[in-house]
């Protein structure tokens, strides 16, 4: 598992202090750090990747901040690649800017571990799925709402299995990901309701449809997840209920979908949650037979366990805020839930 510790709270506190006035104008460092990095790649789809965000979020910073600052930062260079170089402006700006944000960064460096110090410390893992873009609102949303200063560890697991061992064995005291059946011992609180859809080569003939049917499945050469992944069982459960054989090829979502773009052939049974330029990429196909939502997501936790209060004040912030964090993250492949599981 991949460890990435983030002081989520002190880190929106700097957030806040750190601004750029410009007449009765501010403008977050966020946008600063995100122009940096765009400058630094060249690319847009490159530069959301190595922030963790999505690329309309960065489109939209970078649209934001050349509004407030009054003149354009980027002009293409390659509209083929997306690719996109700084302007004469742009280029002078991020002399200063560089400069600018290497300053903030000694200021943080001096007060970040002391106002660390004995701060609430929550371990919480997640799924790859959950990681870009529902992850953070959700974090900056709790952060925003409880006021005080907690720490996140942030364990990024491949799989249900993984997280919901780390949660078991004490390594996380929490996680978000899918709910294993039969384990009595853990609560679950669903969030966020995610399809399973079949994805193919924008140039293949099935992608002219509007729908799948599992039936059709027959027909061509299936891959789907390997049998490590949590998913692995439901989707087998179907190919044996629908008669069609698949391949074990990927255990990922993006995986799955690029094996699809370099072979048109194959046809890919996953779940809808691919992001980014990838799903520009292919054709998410919805499936006739699977009008519901097929797979939950939700924060998994321990029973049994003693809760510290910035753990608790967690816990209860996602039973609350279950149902209106649709308002809070916009979901391009999912759905949240209306209620709450009863613990």
């Amino acid at each position: 598992m991949l460890n990435l510790t983030c002081a989520f709270t002190a880190l929106f506190q700097f957030k806040t202090l750190f601004v750029c006035r410009r007449g009765n104008k501010t403008v977050n460092t966020d946008h600063l750090r995100y122009f940096q990095k765009l400058a630094e790649t060249g690319h847009f789809s490159k530069a959301a990747k190595e922030l963790c965000i999505t690329q309309p979020a960065l489109s939209n910073s970078i649209r934001k901040l050349e509004k407030s600052l009054g003149f354009t930062l980027f002009e293409s260079s390659d509209e083929a690649n997306r690719s996109v170089k700084l302007t004469v402006y742009g280029a002078e700006f991020a002399r200063h800017i560089n400069v600018a944000l290497k300053e903030i960064d000694k200021a943080m460096n001096v007060a970040g571990p002391r106002a660390l110090e004995n701060t609430p410390l929550i371990r919480l893992g997640s799924v790859a799925s959950v990681r870009r873009t529902f992850l953070p609102k959700l974090l900056s949303s709790f952060v925003t709402d409880h006021g005080g200063i907690v720490n996140f560890d942030l364990v990024e697991g491949r799989s249900t299995f993984s997280c919901t061992k780390a949660v078991l064995e004490g390594e996380l005291d929490m996680a978000i990901c899918g709910q294993l059946p039969d384990e009595e011992n853990l609560g679950f609180i669903p969030m966020l309701f995610q399809n399973a859809a079949v994805v193919v080569n924008p140039k293949m003939p099935l992608a002219s449809q509007k729908s799948v049917s599992l039936t059709d499945l027959k027909n061509y050469p299936v891959i789907s997840y390997r049998d490590r992944a949590f998913t692995y069982y439901p989707f087998k459960e179907l190919s044996d209920q629908y008669g069609f054989k698949y391949y074990q090829a990927f255990e990922d979502e993006v995986n799955g979908a690029v094996q699809v773009l370099a072979d048109m052939r194959l046809v890919a049974f996953l779940l809808d949650t691919i992001e980014g330029d990838i799903r520009n990429k292919v054709t998410v196909l919805p499936i006739a037979e699977l009008e519901e939502p097929f797979h939950a997501v939700g924060l998994v936790y321990r029973k049994d366990k003693e809760f510290t209060s910035a753990e608790e004040a967690f816990l209860e912030y996602v039973r609350r805020r279950a149902r209106d964090l649709e308002h809070i993250v916009p979901l391009e492949s999912g759905h949240l839930t209306e209620y709450e599981q009863e613990d």
